[in-house]
C-alpha cells in the first residue's frame, strides 16, 4: 500500500489510508467540487467515509450565500470536533474564501482553504495548518481534473463554468468565485464520455453563471454550441441544465434545447423580485416584462416543462407596496416551484449600505407568504400530471419495496418494485396520485 503523509502533533507524519469525511453545503457547483476533491483524495490513498462516521480528517465545503449557510458550516465543524477531538478539520468553499481571517480565529479549524486551492487539499494536508487563500480574481482557468463517477448519485453534476461578472448588489459570490471562466468544449466532451463509460445516464451542466459559458475561451463559444456538440458527439441519454440567468437565455439556446433529444425540459430561472424598482436596486439585467415574455415563450415551446425560480424577500428598500407588486406578478406567471430566500446581508456587498432595511420579523413574514404561494402552485403542478406517463430515471430504493425515479421534466415519482436492477435505468411510469410533495405511479 502506498505510504502518504499528513501533518500531526510533532510535525510531518507517515500514515496508511487515513479516513476522510467530506460534508458539502450549498449549490450543485459545490457538490461537483466535493466530488473532485474526493477523487483526488482517493488517488492519494485516503479512505473516504460518510460524514456521519468517525474520521481522521473532516472537510467542510462551505457556502456563504446567506448567514444561515455560514452558521451551518460552523455547526458542522463543532460537531466533527466532538465526534473526534483529535481529527484534522478543514474548511474550504465560499465561506472560507470570503471570511478567512475571521475563521482563522475559530478554535476548531486547522486548515482554511480558499476556492481556488480546493484541488490542492491533499497536498496542503502535508503542510503546516494555516490559511491557504489566493485572490479569487487571479484565477483565469477552470480546473480540468476529471471525475470518473459521482458517489451516491445517478444524476452527475458537471461543472463547466465558474465565477461571475455580474455583481448583483446583494451577492457575495463573485468575490468568492472570481471572474467567469469556462471549461473547454473538448474537455467537457471527454468528461461526459468518461462518465457515460462508467454508467452515467444523466449529466447536469452546472456553473455559477452558466449562461456566460464560453465567452472567455479562445475562440469564443456559447452554451448553445456546447449543447449541440454534446448532442452530436456523446451517447449520453439525458442532459439537464441547472440555473440560468434570464438575460442569458436567447433564441439560439432555446432553439438548440427544443431540438435536442437529450435535453430534459426543466428550467431554473432566478427572478429575485417581481418589482422593477427592486430589480434595478439589485442590479439585475432585465425587467419583469422581459422575464414574463421569456417564461411564456418557454411554456409555449416546451411540452410538460418544469420551471423553477428564486425570489428574495425583504430586500433593503422593499416597501409593502413593492412586496405586493412582486407577489401579484408571481401569482400570474406559469412557474412550477418557487425557492424563497429571506434577504441576508453579506459583508462587502453594496446592498448592506442601502437604506430601508427591514426587521427580521418583516422579512420572515413576507417569506412565509411566498412559500405558501409556492406550496399551492406545486400542488397544482402535481395535480396536472395525474393519469399521464413519463420516462423516468430510477434513482434509489426507499422503504417498503418502493423506488424513486425522476422524470425528464423534474417530477419525483415513487413506484412499488423490489427489482434492484432497475436502478439507473430509464423506464416509463404512469402517475396515479400524489401526496403533498411527490407523485405515486406504476410501471407501464
Amino acid at each position: 500500500m502506498k505510504a502518504m503523509f499528513y501533518w500531526g502533533e510533532g510535525g510531518l507524519k507517515k500514515a496508511l489510508s487515513k479516513k476522510v469525511a467530506i460534508a458539502t453545503l450549498g449549490c450543485k457547483v459545490n457538490q461537483y467540487d466535493s466530488a473532485q476533491i474526493e477523487e483526488i483524495l482517493k488517488k492519494d490513498n485516503y479512505q473516504i467515509v460518510s460524514d456521519q462516521e468517525a474520521a481522521d480528517v473532516y472537510i467542510v465545503n462551505s457556502c456563504t450565500v446567506t448567514a444561515k449557510a455560514d452558521q451551518e458550516a460552523r455547526h458542522l465543524l463543532r460537531r466533527f470536533q466532538k465526534v473526534n477531538p483529535k481529527a484534522t478539520l478543514v474548511l474550504t468553499g465560499c465561506y472560507a474564501q470570503t471570511q478567512a481571517q475571521e475563521l482563522s480565529k475559530f478554535p476548531s479549524v486547522h486548515y482554511v482553504v480558499g476556492n481556488t486551492l480546493k484541488t490542492k487539499i491533499s497536498e496542503l494536508l502535508k503542510q503546516p495548518p494555516k490559511l491557504y487563500i489566493q485572490n479569487a480574481f487571479h484565477a483565469h482557468e477552470l480546473s480540468n481534473i476529471p471525475i470518473e463517477s459521482f458517489p451516491g448519485h445517478t444524476r452527475v453534476f458537471l461543472k463547466i463554468q465558474d465565477g461571475c461578472d455580474d455583481f448583483c448588489t446583494f451577492c457575495i459570490i463573485p468575490y468568492a468565485r472570481g471572474k467567469s471562466r469556462s471549461l473547454a468544449p473538448e474537455a467537457v466532451i471527454s468528461q461526459i464520455a468518461l462518465l457515460v463509460k462508467n454508467g452515467t445516464q444523466e449529466v447536469v451542466l452546472t456553473g455559477v453563471s452558466l449562461g456566460s459559458y464560453g465567452w472567455d475561451l479562445s475562440p469564443k463559444t456559447s452554451l448553445a454550441s456546447l449543447v449541440q456538440k454534446i448532442e452530436k458527439e456523446t451517447s449520453l441519454l439525458r442532459l439537464r441544465i441547472s440555473s440560468l440567468e434570464p438575460e442569458d437565455v436567447n433564441e439560439e439556446l432555446l432553439s438548440t434545447l427544443e431540438n435536442s433529444e437529450k435535453f430534459c425540459p426543466h428550467f431554473h430561472l432566478p427572478l429575485q423580485s417581481g418589482c422593477n424598482f427592486i430589480l434595478e436596486k439589485m442590479k439585475r439585467n432585465y425587467t419583469t416584462h422581459y422575464y414574463e415574455n421569456l417564461i411564456l415563450k418557454i411554456t409555449r415551446d416546451f411540452k410538460d416543462v418544469f420551471i423553477g425560480t428564486d425570489v428574495i424577500s425583504g430586500f433593503p428598500g422593499e416597501t409593502k407596496e413593492h412586496a405586493q407588486e412582486s407577489f401579484h406578478f408571481l401569482e400570474n406567471l406559469p412557474w412550477s416551484k418557487l425557492h424563497v430566500f429571506p434577504y441576508s446581508a453579506r459583508k462587502g456587498t453594496p446592498a448592506t449600505k442601502f437604506l430601508g432595511k427591514l426587521s427580521r420579523s418583516e422579512i420572515l413574514e413576507r417569506s412565509q407568504k411566498l412559500r405558501e404561494l409556492s406550496d399551492q402552485r406545486y400542488q397544482s403542478t402535481l395535480d396536472q400530471h395525474i393519469g399521464r406517463s413519463y420516462l423516468s430515471l430510477v434513482e434509489k430504493s426507499t422503504h417498503k419495496d418502493f423506488q424513486k425515479a425522476l422524470s425528464r421534466n423534474y417530477l419525483p415519482i415513487y413506484f412499488k418494485s423490489s427489482n434492484a436492477s432497475l436502478l439507473n435505468t430509464e423506464i416509463k411510469l404512469k402517475v396515479l396520485s400524489h401526496t403533498q410533495d411527490q407523485l405515486l405511479g406504476q410501471m407501464v
